[in-house]
């Protein structure tokens, strides 16, 4: 099951980001996209620690460098980013 699932993290993980360099995430957006990856990471067959390198690394990369920026801007989408960093 998960390889039909890992060709749509990064797409889910992109869908984070905010529509442009200094602007604020879109609720819209990043709302549905962090449930989806908060699913993945907890019912998933990639929930027990498979996909490392699909999952985990590229999301804490994402989460130290996008991440950041959205807690430090104090974003509507600040308490969704806190269930992705919790998992």
């Amino acid at each position: 099951m998960h390889s039909n699932i890992t060709p749509l993290i990064p797409l889910l993980i992109a869908l984070l980001n905010p529509p442009s360099p200094g602007a604020e995430v879109d609720p819209n957006v990043f709302t549905p996209a962090s449930d989806t990856l908060q699913e993945i990471m907890t019912r998933s067959p990639l929930s027990a620690g498979a996909g490392t390198a699909t999952l985990t690394e590229p999301l804490l990369v994402w989460l130290d460098v996008v991440g950041t920026q959205i807690l430090q801007a104090d974003s509507s989408c600040t308490s969704k980013l806190c269930q992705i960093r919790d998992r």
